[in-house]
């Protein structure tokens, strides 16, 4: 859930308790997917 007065520039991360390498390998999941998206709208605009 998003709040839509806030800047869509800011990443939001919430961490419990949780294996370091669990985090560590969804954050890097996470980024990984964040640059795919980019690299398809980069792509798209040559």
């Amino acid at each position: 859930m998003s709040d839509p007065g806030s800047d869509p520039r800011l990443l939001r991360l919430s961490i419990g308790l949780e294996d370091f390498h669990d985090l560590k390998r969804d954050l890097i999941e996470g980024f990984t997917k964040v640059l795919a998206i980019e690299k398809d709208l980069m792509s798209s605009k040559l």
